[in-house]
């Protein structure tokens, strides 16, 4: 499946057969301890080196939550309980795999940087929308982290996504898997269903005695309860209102520039020109052996004192950079190709480099001035330290202020919005009477479930909250203990409950006798069906490329996996399946596998290499993940396991 082809191959070969040797050597799969994690460990789970901690878990959890109710809307709790969605597992299982990826990445020297950070923000949060520090800060408050925990994560997924990019660039396809992925995914499938709606059953459950109702409440009665809520008064001191609070002296400044050289430090610098030959776009070897002995004669053009700018103009490729006369300003080492920067940074200011042979073709550049390494003057970057300086002492002011108003509600026995008056401060703001779980506001969410872990004794008195960066003033205004409903509360819900789940269990059996039926002889479900009341489904056609038919809604992955396995026909599919609607039983009539004609040879097969690519690419990345795990050690938490 993967052939080692390009400038990678070395890389890929060596890391390779290295993770091949550890999986020989190590002989198990993950180390999980099987202590448990004790008192003294600060994490939730470690990666080899790396420790996740227990909010960074419930964060992934929460965001694999927030997308699958994206997913399903108001059907996912009935998908989550269908699918068996295991969420805790899942977001163990990715932070795991992401983290292991980006080691794997940091040692193949793929490294994002803060400059990566800000394009990132500039191309892909903000796309065509004006990028702003309130912006900004919104993202994060909506997605729950500071900007450090947002650089980092932002850093991670960009090395990951190079070392991905390496995977799909070694992942060759051959022609016989193109046609398979094609065959596969064309094969088309005609259904016939029969299913009934649970609700519609509703009607057909009798009343159960009232003795009957008490007994299904005293056994269900955790069903029944009234989770704690609380209500609080909440005043947010964020750093960024502070920074002008911090003092910052000139000693400051030059104790953190002598400290932090190299982070003022600039790169060696050419001034050049270049006159760009592409490839042509077919890759005939004899088109592009042209094109090498072109970029040749013009070389020794360049070299023989003709002006740079003329022969820019009369034979580059690159219009923009034709039109400037090839101007390409100042080059940082660094930023270039590997080849452009082996070439050019050893000519000397004057001279034409030798040629620059790059993926595209070639480029004869024209050196004009250099500027040598060096470190920006303390001048030049004064403001920006001082910002720096104000920026990381800034949380420390802002949790100073939101003490000051804490400490003086408690000594004159007070509440936060009067001290607040006082100080000229915001108004507090207030929560409503709320459980865990009930905003979308991620900050609610956090201060909701701190408040809810407040003692008793102190749930009256103003106390501090940190949620990231951003201190927080609280005082409970009301809190109301979890209860559990009386038997005459829940009267009407118990019953409600008692007639679904008879419902749900008089269209299971009904469906399983169908199943039975149609498993014997599929030709016979039409008619058992319309006897038993279930609805048919006008005959409609499935295939992998287009998985829904607006003739029936009732589909599930699981079902169109057993569709997707019928090689023949007539078949009766395997199970009843469940939507959150109801039951369905189906039948594929007939099977229609293509052919693969010269015309589908064509640009109707060519759209079918992507997705044989990336599902080598996936296979790629499914085993490189397998071999690391096996050489690594990985502890998580048994209570997270156990969840």
């Amino acid at each position: 499946m993967i052939r080692l082809v390009h400038r990678h191959s070395k890389i890929i070969t060596y890391v390779f057969l290295f993770i091949a040797f550890c999986f020989m050597f190590s002989g198990v799969g993950i180390d999980i301890l099987h202590g448990g994690r004790n008192a003294q460990q600060d994490y939730a789970i470690q990666v080899n080196d790396t420790k996740i901690s227990l909010a960074e878990v419930a964060r992934t959890k929460e965001n694999l939550t927030q997308q699958y109710r994206r997913m399903f809307g108001e059907n996912f709790e009935a998908f989550a309980k269908s699918l068996n969605l295991n969420l805790n597992k899942q977001a163990l299982d990715s932070l795991v795999d992401s983290t292991l990826l980006s080691q794997e990445a940091t040692e193949w020297g793929f490294a994002g940087n803060e400059d990566a950070v800000k394009k990132y923000l500039v191309t892909k949060v903000f796309a065509g929308r004006e990028i702003s520090e309130d912006a900004v800060r919104s993202l994060l408050r909506n997605i729950g982290m500071n900007y450090r925990q947002f650089s980092k994560q932002v850093q991670e997924e960009i090395s990951r996504q190079a070392l991905a990019n390496i995977l799909r660039d070694v992942s060759f396809v051959t022609e016989s898997e193109v046609e398979s992925q094609y065959i596969k995914q064309e094969t088309s499938y005609d259904i016939i269903a029969a299913s009934v709606a649970f609700d519609s059953l509703l009607s057909k459950v009798q009343d159960p005695s009232e003795e009957a109702l008490k007994k299904l409440y005293e056994s269900t009665a955790t069903n029944y309860e009234v989770p704690a809520r609380v209500t609080y008064e909440y005043l947010t001191f964020q750093p960024q209102n502070f920074t002008q609070e911090v003092p910052v002296s000139p000693q400051d400044i030059e104790f953190f520039y002598s400290e932090n050289q190299i982070r003022f430090k600039t790169p060696e610098q050419l001034k050049v020109r270049v006159i760009k030959l592409l490839y042509p776009k077919q890759n005939d070897p004899s088109a592009m052996a042209a094109v090498k002995t072109k970029a040749q004669s013009i070389l020794e053009e360049a070299r023989s004192g003709k002006a740079f700018e003329e022969l820019v103009r009369k034979y580059s490729d690159d219009l923009p950079s034709k039109l400037a006369g090839g101007d390409r300003g100042w080059v940082s080492r660094g930023s270039g190709s590997k080849a452009f920067e082996q070439v050019v940074f050893k000519a000397p200011v004057g001279s034409v480099a030798d040629l620059v042979e790059e993926d595209f073709g070639f480029e004869i550049v024209k050196v004009e001035d250099r500027k040598e390494p060096g470190v920006k003057p303390l001048d030049q970057v004064r403001a920006e330290i001082e910002n720096t300086l104000r920026s990381q002492e800034a949380p420390s002011y802002a949790a100073a202020k939101a003490r000051e108003v804490v400490e003086l509600a408690k000594k004159e026995v007070t509440s936060v919005a009067e001290i607040a008056k006082r100080l000229n401060l915001p108004a507090p703001k207030s929560s409503v009477l709320a459980q865990q779980g009930d905003t979308p506001d991620p900050l609610l969410r956090e201060l909701t479930q701190r408040a809810m872990t407040i003692p008793a004794a102190e749930r009256l008195v103003a106390t501090v909250i940190d949620v990231g960066d951003t201190s927080v003033a609280l005082q409970i205004r009301e809190f109301k203990e979890p209860t559990t409903q009386t038997f005459e509360q829940a009267r009407d819900k118990v019953l409600a409950a008692y007639k679904k789940d008879e419902a749900r269990k008089q269209g299971e059996k009904t469906a399983q006798e169908l199943l039975q039926i149609a498993q014997g002889d599929p030709t016979k479900l039409e008619r058992e069906a319309t006897s038993r009341g279930f609805t048919l489904s006008a005959p409609f056609t499935i295939s992998r490329a287009s998985p829904s038919n607006s003739a029936f809604s009732g589909t599930t992955q699981e079902m169109l996996t057993d569709v997707f396995s019928s090689s023949k026909a007539p078949r009766a599919l395997s199970k009843a399946y469940r939507s959150p609607q109801g039951i369905s039983v189906a039948v594929v009539r007939k099977v229609t596998i293509p052919e693969i004609s010269s015309a589908v040879k064509g640009a109707a097969l060519d759209k079918y290499r992507t997705a044989a690519g990336q599902q080598n690419m996936q296979e790629t990345l499914a085993i490189t993940l397998a071999l690391l795990k096996s050489r690594s050690t990985i502890d998580i938490d048994q209570q997270l396991l156990a969840q």
